[in-house]
């Protein structure tokens, strides 16, 4: 059975997988404290961007899912 996935599809599979996996750590890391995966911009209460922290984790695990993934393709 072949898979095909398009780039778009790709970037989608590699930032769900990378998010669900930092998400997991993040919490196992943090078990006794809340855990913050979003940072407010300029005092704004609408959160849009990952904390340093979280980036951290995700654009690792983000870069181990696409090597691993593209390694197939």
């Amino acid at each position: 059975m072949e898979i095909h996935l398009t780039n778009e599809k790709l970037l989608e599979l590699t930032s769900d997988l990378a998010y669900e996996r930092a998400v997991d750590e993040i919490k196992r890391e943090n078990s006794n404290n809340d855990i913050d995966i979003y940072a407010t911009m300029d005092g704004s209460d609408v959160c849009f961007i990952y904390t340093e922290e979280f980036q951290d984790v995700f654009n690792r695990w983000y870069d181990y899912f696409y090597n691993k993934i593209t390694k197939f393709k």
